[in-house]
C-alpha cells in the first residue's frame, strides 16, 4: 500500500484554525515515512477527477459532501490513508495499521447502531474491492440528483453494498473490528474538562482522536483535556484566530474578496495573479505515424497539461519537425514542451530547436533507428535539461552510461483515470495486435474474442487522435478482459484498471531486444509470456490488476514541478461549493460539522 495520508481543507492549511494545523502536525510528526497531503479546491483535481461523478455548475454538494466523494475517488485511484482535517494521530500508522488491514481495507467500526463504520479514517489498497464497488455506489447515486437529502448518505451505501455485494461483504467480513468509541472520547468527555479528572477514563492506546475545530476556546484552558491531547496553548492559539479580523480588518476584508472573488470569477483571479508576467506557451508533439500508440502517449500528455491549466499553441511533429520547428516561427519567445514517447526515427532532425524548452519525462530512446541521439551534441543537450525521466530502466541506463542523470518515470499513459466498475456497459475479451497472429494462439481458450489492430493504415494525425481517444473510451467502457502485444494498449488499460494479459510480439531476435528494452518496466507489474507459453499451457488467464498507482503519482509530482516551474495559469478552483445548511441533519446530531 502506498504510505499516503490524504485529507483535505478546502480554503489551504494556512488558512486552517490552529487546531486542524495541530492534527495534521501530529500525522506528519507520528509517521515520517509517510507523505501527509493536504489538498485544497485548487490542486484537487491534479489527482482525480470530480467531474466524472458530479457536476458542480448545477448540483448543490457541501464541503463535507465532496470531500466524502473526493476520499472514495482518492483510495480508489491510489489507495493509502483518509483523515478528516479535525482526526488528531495519537500512534503511529506502522505500529498498528498492517495488523488491521488483512483484507486490504480498514476503517473503525459502529459509531452508531445504525452506522457500520466511520469514514472519518478509511485504509486501503488500490484496486480493493470495497472501495471500487462504493466509488461506484458514490457515482450512482449522485447521477441525477440535484442534492441529498440524508445527512449519512455515504455510510448508507456502506451499508447497502455490505448487504448486496459479496465481495463487498467478504472483504468487510474478514477486516479486524476496531470500535469507534474511544476514538470519540475526548469529545465526549469533553474539551474543556479537567485533564486532572478525565484523561484516567481515555483508552490512551486509541490510534487516533476524533476532534472538532468547533469549540469555544474561552472554556478551554492549559488543564484541559483538549490540551492534554494537542498540547497547551490552545486557548490562545483559537483566540489569536479568531481576533485576527478585529486585529487587522482591512487586510482581513481583503483577502477574504480575494478568495471570493476566485471562486465566482476564476479569469478574473487569473488576470489578477498574472500580471506583469506572459502566461507560458506550450507545444506538444503530433506524429505522422499510424501507430495509435504514439497517439495514445500524446493523448496522456495532454490531459496532463490540462489538469494544469495549459492549451498547446503549436504542435511539433516529433520525427521530422523538432529541430526546424517550423510552426514556432511565429511564436514571439521560448516555447515549452513535454518529449515523452518514442524517439525517433529521423537523426537529421536532432537534437530540438534551441526555441523549445523541453521537459523529458517518459522518454525512450531508440539510438539504432536514430544514432545522432547520443553523438557528443546530444548527450551536452540531454545534460542541460537532466534529471531526464525515462519510460523505461533500459533508457535510463543507458542515458547513465553517458554521464547524464535520468529517474524511471514510466509512461504518461500510466495517468489514466482508474475506471469505475458503473462505467463498464459490457465486459468483452479484446485481443489487441500487430496482426492476427495472437488471436489465432488464444484460439478458443477464453470463448469468443474481438480483434483489435492498433495499426490504422493511415497518416492523417487528426484522424488517428480521434481514433486513439475512441479506442481508450472502447476499452474502458466494454474490456473485460485484454490480451495484448502492445505496449501502449497494455499501459493503459492497466491504469484503467482492466485485467491485462501481455505476449511478447512475434518477432526476429533483433525485435525482440527491443522489446525487451521497451517492456523492462512493464514486466516489473505483470509476467510478460511468450507465443511458446500460450501453447504449453503457463499462461495466468485470470491476472489481478496491479497496483502501478506509485507511479500515476511521480508522474503527476513531476508534472506539477514543471507546471511550477514555466509559471502555470492558477486552475479554478473545484466549485461551487454549497454551504453547509444545504446538508440535511443527521439521524442524530453529528460530533463533526465539517471536514
Amino acid at each position: 500500500m502506498n504510505k499516503i495520508i490524504w485529507t483535505i481543507w478546502f480554503q489551504g492549511e494556512e488558512s486552517a484554525p490552529d487546531l486542524v494545523r495541530r492534527c495534521l502536525k501530529s500525522w506528519r510528526d507520528k509517521n515520517p515515512d509517510w507523505q501527509v497531503r493536504c489538498l485544497t479546491a485548487t490542486d484537487i483535481s491534479k489527482y482525480i477527477n470530480i467531474g466524472r461523478l458530479v457536476d458542480l455548475s448545477w448540483q448543490q454538494i457541501t464541503a463535507a459532501s465532496l470531500s466524502d466523494i473526493a476520499r472514495i475517488l482518492l483510495l480508489q485511484e491510489y489507495g493509502g490513508v483518509w483523515v478528516d482535517a479535525t482526526l488528531y494521530c495519537n500512534r503511529p500508522l506502522n505500529e498498528w495499521l498492517a495488523d488491521a488491514m488483512p483484507s486490504g481495507f480498514f476503517a473503525f467500526a459502529k459509531p452508531e447502531p445504525d452506522r457500520l463504520l466511520s469514514s472519518w479514517f478509511l485504509a486501503a489498497e488500490c484496486g480493493n474491492p470495497i472501495i471500487a464497488a462504493w466509488a461506484s455506489a458514490v457515482s450512482s447515486y449522485w447521477r441525477g440528483r440535484a442534492s441529498t437529502d440524508e445527512y449519512y448518505w455515504f455510510h448508507d451505501l456502506f451499508g447497502s453494498l455490505v448487504s448486496t455485494d459479496d465481495r463487498v461483504a467478504t472483504c468487510w467480513g474478514a477486516t479486524p473490528r476496531y470500535s469507534a468509541d474511544p476514538c470519540h472520547a475526548i469529545q465526549n468527555l469533553g474539551f474543556s474538562s479537567k485533564a486532572t479528572a478525565t484523561a484516567p477514563l481515555v483508552d490512551w492506546m486509541s490510534p487516533v482522536f476524533k476532534l472538532t475545530y468547533r469549540y469555544n476556546p474561552e472554556e478551554v484552558g492549559d488543564d484541559s483535556l483538549l490540551a492534554r491531547v494537542i498540547g497547551g496553548g490552545v486557548a490562545r492559539a483559537a483566540s489569536n484566530v479568531v481576533d485576527q479580523p478585529l486585529r487587522n480588518p482591512i487586510r482581513w476584508v481583503q483577502k477574504r474578496l480575494r478568495r471570493w472573488l476566485a471562486r465566482r470569477f476564476p479569469k478574473a483571479a487569473f488576470g489578477m495573479e498574472r500580471r506583469g508576467r506572459a502566461a507560458p506557451i506550450i507545444a506538444s508533439l503530433k506524429v505522422v505515424t499510424d501507430n495509435l500508440g504514439d497517439h495514445v502517449q500524446i493523448i496522456a500528455c495532454n490531459d496532463l497539461l490540462a489538469r494544469f491549466g495549459f492549451t498547446p499553441a503549436a504542435w511539433v511533429d516529433r520525427d521530422n519537425e523538432i529541430k526546424s520547428a517550423p510552426s514556432l516561427a511565429p511564436l514571439p519567445r521560448p516555447v515549452h514542451i513535454v518529449l515523452n514517447g518514442w524517439f525517433k526515427w529521423n537523426g537529421a532532425e536532432w537534437p530540438p530547436n534551441e526555441k523549445l524548452e523541453p521537459f523529458f519525462i517518459g522518454f525512450h530512446l531508440r539510438h539504432l533507428q536514430a544514432p545522432e541521439l547520443l553523438q557528443p551534441s546530444s548527450i551536452k543537450y540531454f545534460m542541460r535539461h537532466q534529471p531526464i525521466g525515462c519510460r523505461d530502466r533500459s533508457t535510463a541506463a543507458l542515458l547513465e552510461s553517458y554521464g547524464v542523470e535520468t529517474y524511471v518515470s514510466g509512461c504518461l499513459s500510466l495517468t489514466f483515470h482508474r475506471r469505475l466498475e458503473v462505467e463498464v456497459e459490457d465486459r468483452q475479451n479484446f485481443v489487441v495486435s500487430r496482426d492476427e497472429r495472437l488471436l489465432k494462439a488464444v484460439g478458443d481458450t477464453l470463448g469468443p474474442c474481438e480483434f483489435v489492430n492498433h495499426y490504422t493504415g493511415s497518416s492523417d494525425f487528426s484522424e488517428n487522435m480521434n481514433s486513439a481517444a475512441l479506442l481508450l473510451d472502447r476499452y474502458r467502457r466494454r474490456a473485460g478482459l485484454i490480451v495484448t502485444s502492445l505496449l501502449h494498449c497494455a499501459l493503459p488499460a492497466i491504469a484503467m484498471g482492466i485485467p491485462t494479459i501481455v505476449v511478447y510480439p512475434a518477432n526476429s531476435e533483433a525485435g525482440h531486444i527491443s522489446d525487451r528494452e521497451r517492456f523492462s518496466l512493464l514486466g516489473e507489474f505483470v509476467p510478460i509470456y511468450s507465443m511458446d507459453d500460450i501453447k504449453q499451457g503457463r499462461v495466468n488467464w485470470k491476472p489481478a490488476v496491479p497496483d502501478v498507482s506509485s507511479y500515476k503519482l511521480l508522474l503527476i509530482e513531476r508534472f506539477a514541478s514543471f507546471a511550477c516551474d514555466v509559471g502555470a495559469p492558477p486552475v479554478p478552483p473545484v466549485g461551487p461549493i454549497a454551504p453547509a445548511h444545504l446538508l440535511p441533519p443527521g439521524r442524530r446530531a453529528p460530533l463533526l460539522a465539517g471536514v
